[in-house]
């Protein structure tokens, strides 16, 4: 049987739940503001569920791990994050998502780590491998396309409908141009990065919350 062994904190503080097996631990999670935790999910010996309002976190299997920091935002609506086979992800401080975020983290020994104050337009996707194994036919214990981290920096602005591919390293301050596939790591921050597959297109940039009009009034202000 699984148990919980701490109580549930909904003032806004951290949520540290661990899930065991007799002595084994299974899942590891630290969460702020799921405050149906447990409530609505479903839980079982290699999977748990948990929901809150349309949010959805799955993981499977043993060994992993997610921490979502404090934020004054919201998830995002219709968002699903999957974790199994021994991964992580880790959102780091005030991110904003609009909605629809998928974000995948499989494991063994790879992860997904999110910096602070990022902002995730609609319908962004990001995972940390192919999830179905392609292989050299002539030997098949030569993957081809082994699982690779995932790292985004501090301030970064990923636009709407954009696909963050496995191995990608996006460094502070980067804004990801709308639609873009990002399958390689830019070498620079403070750029825009486009396309499919994406690449730099404007350098030396950086980029603001508010509107141009308010930003406008906002500087002249100073």
């Amino acid at each position: 049987t699984w148990t919980e062994s701490q109580p549930k904190d909904y003032k806004g503080t951290y949520v540290d739940v661990y899930f065991q097996k007799g002595e084994d631990t299974y899942q590891i999670i630290r969460c702020l503001n799921f405050k149906d935790i447990l409530e609505d999910g479903a839980k079982g010996n290699s999977r748990l569920c948990i929901i809150k309002n349309a949010e959805l976190v799955d993981i499977k299997g043993e060994n992993n791990y997610l921490e979502i920091k404090p934020s004054q935002y919201e998830l995002g609506a219709l968002s699903w994050l999957v974790i199994e086979k021994g991964s992580k992800i880790i959102l780091g401080k005030n991110l904003w998502v609009t909605s629809r975020l998928f974000m995948h983290a499989q494991g063994p020994n790879t992860e997904i780590v999110i910096g602070e104050n990022c902002v995730f337009a609609r319908e962004t996707t990001i995972r940390n491998s192919d999830t179905h194994t392609i292989f050299r036919n002539t030997n098949k214990s030569e993957l081809i396309n082994p699982n690779k981290s995932v790292y985004i920096g501090n301030h970064v602005w990923i636009t709407q409908k954009c696909t963050i591919l496995k191995g990608v390293h996006l460094l502070d301050n980067s804004i990801v141009g709308t639609m873009s596939v990002v399958s390689k790591s830019p070498k620079m921050g403070n750029c825009i990065i486009a396309g499919n597959p994406a690449k730099v297109v404007k350098q030396d940039v950086n980029w603001d919350h508010l509107s141009a009009a308010d930003y406008m009034i906002q500087i002249s202000n100073k």
